[in-house]
């Protein structure tokens, strides 16, 4: 996801508040999403380190709120508007990335509410307002324990779908469930990352200070092998909702239940953790910024009645 700043960049001290403003009270969708992305790049205090995903999916907030605010000032957002607007998400649903409307998770709700205050951000930088509606508002806490939302797929639920996979089924979950990669870092692999002979392989994230290098398991290596040479395109030539397709329909010719792609990579954390690796070996293997993150594994490696957690 390139950056497309709509000309902000160019745009001189002295006009970047009017421009701002005139973006602002003429609801121009557009331009409000190019002053968020490039104040989040340019002038955030995360900087450089802003994902695309983190980008799309504020970008998905911040279009559900000017089109739900068409009739307010949002320079000046009534008293109450953001709240109003909050609980409604929570009752009633979220846009999702194909732009359709559906249920509402905690987590989705939050993500929403912090594209919403990225857009606030980047007004106020800018000097077209003072406003900040989403200072003091919080969304409802996540009813599912975070262990629960990781839950990995089994060792059994792995040798079951790999034992009707092709190569590039394998691909796809020993990617994910020893090498611990998500989707997006599947889908943006190719040959000229990967290391054959030193059984290593670098993921090129959104951003260079989380590029990271993974161990191939030998299981991971005859997959690869398998798939065979294609240096001008991606290593699978999927997208990621091709990647979840064809993942869903390997389980279900397995005969095992979807959990979802991302639980291939929470299976490799588990195992990790379960063959006597240490939260900081967990959370390097997945590239996890925080150690907490890796946390949760823990419960999943642990023998029945007990958690474990080493680091």
């Amino acid at each position: 996801m390139t950056l497309d700043d709509g000309g902000w960049s160019d745009t001189a001290d002295h006009d970047l508040a009017t421009r701002a403003a005139m973006a602002a009270r003429t609801h121009d969708t557009s331009a409000l999403l190019a002053l968020t992305d490039y104040f989040l790049i340019e002038q955030g205090s995360t900087a450089s380190r802003v994902s695309n995903h983190t980008r799309r999916a504020y970008a998905i907030g911040i279009r559900m709120l000017v089109a739900d605010w068409r009739q307010e000032d949002l320079l000046h957002p009534s008293q109450g508007a953001a709240h109003t607007w909050l609980r409604r998400l929570e009752r009633e649903g979220a846009w999702r990335q194909d732009g359709t409307v559906g249920p509402a998770t905690p987590a989705t709700v939050r993500v929403r509410l912090a594209g919403g205050r990225a857009l606030y951000r980047a007004l106020r930088w800018a000097g077209a307002t003072t406003a900040d509606p989403f200072q003091d508002l919080r969304a409802a806490p996540e009813p599912t324990p975070p262990w629960e939302k990781r839950r990995p797929y089994s060792e059994a639920d792995l040798a079951a779908m790999l034992g009707v996979a092709n190569w590039t089924d394998q691909a796809i979950v020993l990617l994910g469930s020893d090498g611990g990669l998500r989707v997006a870092e599947m889908c943006a692999l190719y040959w000229r990352d990967i290391d054959l002979v030193s059984s290593r392989l670098v993921v090129r994230s959104d951003t260079a200070e989380k590029q990271r290098q993974v161990a191939l398991s030998p299981s991971l290596v005859r997959a690869l092998e398998g798939l065979g040479r294609t240096q001008d395109r991606p290593l699978l030539g999927l997208t990621d909702s091709g990647v979840r397709k064809r993942l869903l329909r390997l389980c279900a010719r397995a005969g095992v239940t979807y959990r979802g792609a991302h639980a291939l990579r929470h299976a490799a954390g588990t195992r990790l953790l379960r063959e006597g690796g240490s939260l900081e070996d967990a959370a390097r293997h997945l590239g996890h910024g925080n150690l907490e993150t890796a946390r949760v594994y823990a419960r999943w490696a642990a023998p029945a009645g007990r958690t474990r957690v080493t680091g």
